[in-house]
């Protein structure tokens, strides 16, 4: 009996190991796609990741020119293969470089906040996900830093594409609107058409995620109201035309 015991005890506990370094190993595997790039600093080179106007400072901070990049330090992690949720909200403009953290960066323009305070990026826009491995020494001095990168474009097929065109307004015959949005999705209309307001054409999410826009009084003007819609950390923008 106390042999049959030891017996399940050990193979629980390889069947436990297994899966630990298994998980482990599922984040530290590099995905094919990953790239691996030696950033010197701005004092050594100035290398910068990819097309971006992310680099390397002389006080070791991953920073852009003119602040171009909102840039996340999104902790610790194993490895490039690391599972990290899009988090596009407390952004940075200038963050430390640490070996062994992982940093999601994003175009600041791409970026838009909700009127919740949540933040989401475009559509279709990129982001880098990057992994220090290690800082580059020439001596007792700084140089850089070993990094590894992906280079991903966020996507919610929830969503329409970007730009997209659902439908036209006339207060003679068509001045209700209205499209499926997905749960909990949010709106901000970004411009209305000229000589028009949120009195005259109201934009409200209604029972069964419903997204309804309302031509409220007769005004003789014609353009487009452009509305983002946010899904989680993604966004896009509609058209309405009224005419």
């Amino acid at each position: 009996m106390r042999r049959y015991r030891l017996a399940i005890f050990t193979l629980l506990a390889i069947s436990t190991s297994c899966w630990i370094s298994c998980d482990k190993e599922d984040d530290t595997a590099d995905p094919p796609e990953a790239i691996t790039l030696n950033m010197m600093n701005e004092l050594n080179g100035k290398t910068f990741l990819e097309s971006s106007a992310l680099y390397i400072n002389k006080a070791n901070n991953f920073t852009s020119n003119s602040s171009v990049c909102a840039i996340k330090d999104a902790g610790e992690a194993f490895g490039i293969g690391a599972k990290k949720e899009l988090d596009v909200n407390q952004l940075a403009p200038e963050v430390a470089v640490v070996p062994g953290h992982f940093y999601q960066v994003f175009t600041r323009d791409d970026v838009y906040e909700f009127p919740s305070k949540q933040s989401a990026i475009k559509v279709g826009s990129i982001c880098y996900q990057v992994y220090v491995s290690s800082n580059l020494s020439e001596g007792r001095t700084n140089i850089g830093a070993k990094v590894k990168y992906l280079i991903k474009t966020p996507n919610d097929n929830s969503l329409p594409p970007w730009g997209k065109t659902i439908g036209q307004l006339s207060w003679t015959d068509k001045w209700l609107l209205q499209m499926k949005v997905p749960s909990n999705c949010e709106y901000a209309v970004l411009r209305y058409p000229p000589g028009m307001s949120s009195s005259s054409i109201e934009v409200s999410i209604r029972e069964n995620d419903m997204l309804t826009i309302e031509l409220k009084r007769d005004i003789s003007a014609i353009g487009v109201c452009e509305i983002y819609l946010r899904s989680g950390a993604v966004f896009t923008s509609v058209n309405i035309e009224k005419y």
